[in-house]
């Protein structure tokens, strides 16, 4: 556990700011950037932490080219069912190869026993930042880019593996080498091979997927005997282009049980899209429907049969400058140079010619003008006119009589001597100060630095915490062994935080059974000490009798 650098006070190592005065935390990285990873990539972003390890963009510096790979942190290393999940991702993706999924490139261990993953680099956007920057997808763009997921996701199922964690920021749009806009799937993280899988790595599996797109099988509602298959994967893409054609989200809450709650029960709205027809509308929330069905056995069965059903629509196909301009408000790399081309550049006007008629150019730029005419050179008789004038007054001896009689020079001169020797020591003082205030800064800056290298550090005699109550609980509070309070900045199950050395007490409130859990546990540095509780069958059964 860190202290904070403003206020001085403990706060967990999770926060992203101090509790008692909101100083931002600074977050600890396994690697910086600039440093080179295994002799051979060039760490060049974070991009963010994944259920078990941190996610980062690279440069091969022998092959030129930018990937992703991601690394598995060490306290979860030592963890036997971590590292199967870990390994269990390599091994899936190995099998995957296909336009619509990323690539896995290669997977290998560390010198200091790290596992690691090299991942294909996608320079696109996914769908969560298109919808927020672009609005809802018209219906065409929806279902073009949607039936591109549906092979991909109709590949994965073919090779027996389950994706269980669909949503719009696991569908990644692009511009492929052709200039097309294009859809992959990627974060096998949590991905599941069908029958290989031992129960025990996935008994937390309803949450290692996100609650927003979670089947209502992930949440539980499954017959006694009975495994979760690629149709859970059919309700989360169903949710996903609801999304994308209505800018909204089809389930929310703002507690994990009330998502529980409405992936069993609730069914959303239809949607009422105003580029469509009556009839037109009415086929396409069927089809949607369909594969947002509560039981599994109603829903659309395959990808393959869902993106026939979509292709069926009388949905006219969108033309290249649609999908175009419907994505212009986000900034794709490729599009930046062409953005800057086609912008207007403002030209100084040239001098105006004979040739050149003068009301043109008045017209374009009437502000700038008059100054346009003091700069322009005058007609070349006007130029021998001053000539003339100029070489007749300088014939003219008065005027230079008239400064000699009043003799000032040496006056003139001895008073900007005087500045100049004034200026020259008060320079040289200012410059004698800068140098003390610089050192000061440096030797402040040095400390800063040394501050902050031992902040991002892991504390020694750190140990972490992964606790989960099914369906979900409440932590109503967390003490060491010398009944202090722990600060948490969440409360609610499933939870992962780092905590000190030492033995702990939690209470915890169970819901929907409002059943009050007390627990006692010791944390070990370096070690991850976890504790999970399921929910008895019943609190499942009580939800389920309301709708099958």
């Amino acid at each position: 556990m860190a202290s904070c650098k403003g206020c001085g006070n403990l706060i967990p190592s999770g926060a992203k700011s101090c509790p008692f005065c909101g100083m931002e935390v600074v977050s600890s990285h396994m690697f910086q950037i600039g440093e080179i990873f295994d002799e051979k990539y060039e760490i060049l972003n974070f991009l963010g932490a994944g259920g078990m390890g941190e996610i980062y963009k690279v440069r091969h510096i022998h092959l030129e080219d930018t990937r992703v790979i991601k690394v598995m942190r060490q306290a979860f290393a030592q963890e036997e069912q971590d590292l199967k999940r870990f390994l269990l991702e390599a091994k899936i993706a190995t099998k995957l190869h296909h336009p619509n999924v990323a690539i896995l490139y290669d997977f290998s261990q560390y010198k200091t026993g790290l596992f690691y993953m090299v991942w294909e680099y996608i320079p696109g956007f996914d769908i969560s930042v298109v919808l927020k920057k672009c609005g809802k997808m018209p219906p065409g763009i929806a279902i073009y880019f949607m039936s591109q997921a549906l092979d991909g996701l109709g590949f994965i199922h073919k090779n027996g593996i389950i994706h269980r964690d669909i949503s719009p920021e696991n569908l990644m749009i692009y511009k492929d080498q052709l200039g097309e806009f294009k859809l992959k799937i990627i974060d096998l993280g949590i991905a599941k091979t069908t029958g290989i899988v031992d129960q025990h790595l996935t008994q937390t599996g309803m949450f290692l997927g996100k609650l927003k797109y979670c089947s209502p099988e992930q949440v539980g509602a499954l017959e006694e005997g009975e495994k979760i298959d690629g149709r859970t994967d059919i309700y989360s893409i169903g949710l996903v282009l609801y999304e994308m054609l209505s800018g909204k989200s089809a389930i929310f809450s703002t507690t994990p049980y009330g998502y529980i709650h409405k992936h069993i029960t609730q069914t959303p709205d239809p949607l009422k899209l105003k580029e469509l027809d009556e009839e037109v509308n009415k086929k396409l929330n069927d089809v949607i429907f369909k594969a947002l069905e509560k039981n599994r056995k109603n829903r659309i069965q395959t990808a393959e049969q869902f993106k026939e059903e979509l292709l069926f629509l009388p949905i006219k196909d969108p033309e290249p400058e649609e999908i175009v301009k419907y994505l212009k408000p986000v900034i794709f790399p490729e599009e930046k140079k062409e953005d800057v081309e086609e912008r207007p550049t403002i030209i100084t006007p040239p001098i105006p010619s004979k040739k050149v008629k003068f009301e043109k150019e008045e017209t374009i730029l009437e502000p700038e003008q008059k100054e346009t005419i003091y700069t322009t050179p005058p007609p070349q008789k006007t130029i021998e006119k001053e000539k003339t004038k100029t070489i007749i007054e300088k014939k003219e001896p008065v005027p230079i009589k008239r400064e000699k009689k009043l003799n000032i020079k040496p006056i003139i001169f001895g008073s900007i001597f005087v500045i100049f020797f004034l200026l020259l020591i008060f320079g040289f003082l200012k410059i004698m100060g800068f140098k003390k205030a610089e050192k000061k800064l440096e030797e402040t800056s040095k400390i800063e630095k040394m501050e902050e290298k031992k902040e991002i550090l892991p504390v020694e005699g750190e140990g972490f915490l992964k606790i989960h109550l099914l369906p979900y609980g409440k932590i109503k509070s967390l003490t060491n062994n010398k009944g202090e309070n722990i600060y948490l900045r969440e409360n609610i199950t499933p939870l992962f935080i780092s905590l000190p050395k030492g033995e702990y007490k939690a209470v915890i409130e169970v819901e929907p059974m409002n059943k009050i859990v007390k627990l006692d546990f010791k944390i070990e540095p370096n070690k991850v000490t976890e504790i999970i509780k399921p929910a008895p069958r019943e609190t499942y059964e009580k939800i389920l009798d309301n709708l099958f």
